[in-house]
């Protein structure tokens, strides 16, 4: 996973520039990643870049928090909800824990995350009535 390999490239820095990332994960790559395909991979992980200052100097970057992740534990209630295109985070509690959470991806370019209670052998239809007009590019189940 990406997130990883960022990991370790920042080796112990708190934060680096979007351009000197990208310079450092080109390293041992045979293709290439440009700063718009990083952002966009980041961004469906629902991760983005932010305004940051280092040494004085001011871009946009990542913190080394953004790429550190928790995992849930049994007790947990709640699974947050990234709808990725608007950036917008919700909380929504779980219920008699029979809610499933998709990651989708719609032909046009649109990503998100969907938190309902519809079966995986119905998801796809469900979406499709979500979304008339838009075909649905790809499908994945997150739980």
């Amino acid at each position: 996973m990406i997130t990883a390999e960022i990991k370790q490239t920042l080796n112990g820095k708190e934060k680096i520039f979007s351009r000197d990332l990208v310079e450092m994960l080109n390293i041992n790559r045979t293709v290439p990643f440009t700063q718009k395909v990083l952002a966009n991979i980041l961004n469906s992980e629902g991760i983005y870049s932010k305004k940051i200052r280092i040494d004085g100097k001011q871009g946009k970057g990542y913190r080394l928090e953004q790429f550190t992740t928790v995992p849930p534990t049994a007790d947990d209630t709640t699974v947050p909800l990234k709808k990725v295109t608007r950036k917008i985070t919700a909380t929504v509690p779980l219920i008699n824990g029979k809610h499933y959470a998709y990651r989708f991806v719609l032909n046009n370019g649109d990503t998100g995350t969907w938190l309902t209670t519809v079966p995986p052998k119905e998801a796809k239809t469900a979406l499709r009535s979500r979304f008339t007009g838009r075909k649905i590019k790809s499908l994945e189940l997150l739980n």
